[in-house]
């Protein structure tokens, strides 16, 4: 219930910023109809990805593709994931760190002409999201999870 709520004042946010502007008020309402049924998929999607097993089920696709590693080269895949976890999660921990990535954030979305605020204030969000997410792991069972450590 939580979800759909924030799913929905998103949706709203996004309606007053992107079709406010047009005069033309039959354009405005087709600009409104269209931000609703685009961003309200667009949303759905991309929250089930991120608190689903989609991200989990991705990272094991591309595992498969390598070769399956011997019993000596195991342990040196797990240490090496487990080192880079490790660094994400102190990486992640840093303000500006954090703020490196919210300007590297709004360097890409200024390329994308009129949708710039959407693409910040959308991508703001879920790059805290996933900030969070990174500060919360545990080494040990994130490449596990990833097949990387047995």
């Amino acid at each position: 219930m939580k979800e759909e709520q924030f799913t929905r004042n998103i949706i709203e946010y996004i309606l007053s910023i992107t079709c406010e502007n047009i005069n033309d008020m039959n354009k405005k309402l087709q600009c409104k109809h269209s931000m609703v049924s685009e961003t309200r998929t667009l949303l759905k999607d991309f929250i089930e990805f991120v608190e689903s097993n989609r991200f989990k089920t991705m990272v094991n696709w591309c595992q498969s593709t390598l070769e399956t590693p011997q019993h000596g080269n195991s342990s040196f895949l797990c240490s090496t994931c487990e080192m880079a976890v490790s660094y994400l999660k102190t990486f992640s921990k840093s303000e500006e760190a954090k703020s490196f990535v919210h300007q590297a954030l709004d360097k890409i979305c200024s390329l994308t002409g009129s949708l710039e605020v959407q693409c910040s204030f959308l991508g703001g969000m879920f790059i805290d999201k996933y900030i969070d997410t990174i500060s919360s792991m545990d080494p040990d069972s994130a490449c596990m999870t990833m097949h990387m450590c047995l």
